[in-house]
């Protein structure tokens, strides 16, 4: 891949030892994650996934090290935790400094970004609506919402459909995006 993003060449077989050569080449590091050198690589664009059910906090699920671990090892760069897994739950700027921390006290193996979530605390009067911007202006990527029924120990509120007009409007008028999960067909 060329710095202006082209594929400049195509390698149908690669081992670890052309990949070293073409990254000490082009002044990259190259991080081998498998244990006996054994795996076959794979040079790509770093994908990102955008919706990813990491719980460094709270429950006893995977952690981000472990997270960032698997999604490197599979060709992502970069992961975006949703704002529901922790407790608490990332809908304020409270919540979201302790999910960072968290995620600072480990080893990440690919950047990690966070959505926070829009509930109806936070879109339902104006001090609510200014601390939705406080938690985008505090780092939250976007804004995650739940328009469909959530389990009663979810943590997390789900918004109407006006609530949720509310978010989607506030995050673009910032360029941020806005995700929601909704109502199934039936």
């Amino acid at each position: 891949m060329s710095s202006t993003g082209h594929i400049d060449s195509i390698h149908p077989t690669f081992s670890l030892r052309d990949a070293k050569q073409l990254a000490l080449k082009r002044g990259l590091a190259l991080v081998d994650l498998s244990s006996d050198n054994t795996c076959p690589i794979a040079l790509s664009l770093g994908l990102i996934d955008v919706h990813c059910h990491v719980s460094e906090l709270g429950r006893d699920w995977e952690g981000y090290h472990t997270a960032s671990r698997a999604a490197a090892a599979g060709g992502t760069t970069t992961l975006f935790g949703m704002p529901l897994n922790s407790i608490p739950a990332t809908t304020t700027v409270d919540a979201l400094r302790q999910e960072v921390d968290a995620a600072r006290r480990v080893q990440l193996m690919a950047d990690v970004g966070l959505w926070g979530g829009a509930v109806p605390s936070n879109v339902d009067s104006p001090e609510g609506v200014e601390k939705l911007n406080n938690l985008l202006d505090g780092g939250a990527f976007g804004l995650k919402a739940f328009l469909a029924p959530l389990p009663p120990d979810a943590g997390y509120e789900t918004v109407s459909p006006a609530q949720l007009k509310i978010a989607a409007t506030i995050c673009g008028k910032r360029g941020k995006p806005a995700m929601f999960a909704g109502l199934g067909a039936g």
